[in-house]
């Protein structure tokens, strides 16, 4: 009888331990399944990080690229504002508004330009409707103070 009982006993611990297998084994493939989503997750992740970080450095090779062009044209701008700066006569150290004072003295000539040229081209008509009739003193006298008008007025137009 005690050895029945013994052999129940054991019979019933079998059957628990049987129990705490199945219910650990449960656990086991479920922490693999929760792992191996993980790791799934993780590397999806790793992927759209990677790819991110290669449209952000690409981005940023862009905008290098555009940096460079941008300060290679600045320079050449600021070469042209300093050389027209010198043919008109413009210190850059002591002028206090470089770029305004440049416009000024840029339209004042070409102001003076277009008077002279309006000039020039009205005299020029004049000109050619004086007859040519050789080298009458009439005629020279005429161009004398054609030469003497010219000179007197691109004179008043410089100072």
């Amino acid at each position: 009888m005690e050895r029945a009982r013994k052999i129940e006993e054991l019979e019933r611990k079998v059957n628990d331990l049987e129990l705490l297998r199945i219910k650990y084994n449960r656990k086991v493939n479920f922490l693999k399944d929760s792992v191996k989503a993980c790791r799934e997750n993780s590397m999806q992740e790793r992927d759209l990080n990677d790819h991110a970080f290669q449209q952000v450095s690409n981005e940023l090779q862009a905008c290098k690229k555009n940096l460079l062009e941008a300060s290679r044209r600045e320079s050449q701008l600021l070469n042209l504002r300093n050389m027209v700066g010198k043919i008109l006569g413009i210190d850059w150290q002591t002028t206090v508004v470089p770029d305004y004072e440049l416009i000024s003295k840029l339209e004042k000539v070409v102001q003076t330009n277009r008077e002279f040229a309006q000039v020039s081209r009205k005299l020029s008509d004049s000109i050619k409707l004086i007859p040519q009739t050789g080298d009458s003193p009439r005629h020279r006298d005429r161009s004398d103070s054609i030469e003497t008008f010219m000179l007197s007025s691109t004179c008043k137009r410089n100072v």
